[in-house]
């Protein structure tokens, strides 16, 4: 199972922070990159987003209180407490959106941001995207985020102002599984049979869509087989008499132009005896 990883950072200030969103990573270059070996695997994808997190200063802002968070608080009160300051202090909006299949953008959370008199950091896979530590994506995924003017006392305040930055660090990981395709349907099949004589016949013309070429020496002579160029006794492949060629595209295409030419005749034979070479073609 092939793996590979990498990571992405983007750097916001007050000149960037518009109130748009900025899409920050999509899988869909990723899984393009592998869709052209359709044609001999059945390509089976996954996207992990495994590192979500924020770097988060804002001078810009009134300083806010640090909630007073005991050890012996429960979840809901240390919960009222954070929200109490968020409530009481001037903060910014920074929304986290999703987009799966072409989808339109979907909002996935609202993190308050606010001055907490330091730089410090957010984890954003858990709790905002995910319950876990790794947020699972699909083929033509997409990650954005917006930051948006907040509410205040009657003011709002937004987005980021001079000096201020949000750094938004991630890393993913794809993991691809190739299974190779045990048939190819073939659309096209054509028989043929053509005579062969001691100079050069085409057999097949130029096919590049050709996923199977057999063929069978039903005479009594050597027969010489060339892809591309004229058929040269004693050169390239040869059928004896009963013998038979089979070449399967699994890996490549044979689509080049096929020629032939039979060995000249034994003493006491027909000089203008031809040699009948059979076979069937596939598309």
């Amino acid at each position: 199972m092939p793996e590979q990883t990498g990571a992405f950072d983007y750097e916001f200030t007050s000149a960037s922070s518009q109130e748009n969103i900025t899409e920050i990573f999509n899988t869909a270059p990723l899984y393009e990159q592998y869709s052209g070996l359709s044609s001999r695997y059945d390509v089976f994808q996954s996207f992990y987003l495994e590192q979500l997190k924020f770097t988060v200063f804002i001078e810009s802002l009134a300083l806010a209180e640090i909630p007073t968070i005991a050890p012996d608080d429960t979840n809901s009160e240390k919960a009222a407490k954070i929200r109490d300051v968020e409530r009481r202090f001037p903060k910014i909006g920074l929304e986290l959106y999703q987009s799966h299949n072409g989808n339109p953008w979907r909002r996935q959370a609202l993190i308050i941001l606010q001055n907490r008199g330091a730089e410090y950091y957010l984890p954003a896979i858990s709790p905002y995207l995910a319950l876990g530590e790794v947020d699972v994506l699909g083929d033509k995924s997409k990650i954005g985020l917006k930051f948006i003017a907040m509410l205040t006392n009657g003011n709002f305040y937004g987005p980021l102002g001079e000096n201020d930055y949000v750094i938004v660090k991630g890393a993913w990981r794809q993991n691809i599984d190739l299974i190779p395709k045990v048939t190819e349907q073939s659309e096209i099949i054509n028989n043929f049979a053509a005579d062969i004589g001691t100079t050069s016949t085409p057999v097949r013309a130029v096919n590049l869509t050709r996923k199977l070429i057999w063929m069978r020496n039903a005479g009594s002579r050597r027969v010489w087989i060339s892809f591309g160029q004229s058929a040269v006794a004693g050169a390239g492949t040869f059928l004896n008499p009963g013998d038979t060629l089979n070449y399967e595209a699994n890996r490549y295409r044979i689509g080049h132009s096929i020629s032939a030419i039979a060995d000249p005749p034994e003493e006491g034979e027909d000089v203008n005896q031809t040699i009948l070479l059979t076979g069937m073609e596939a598309s």
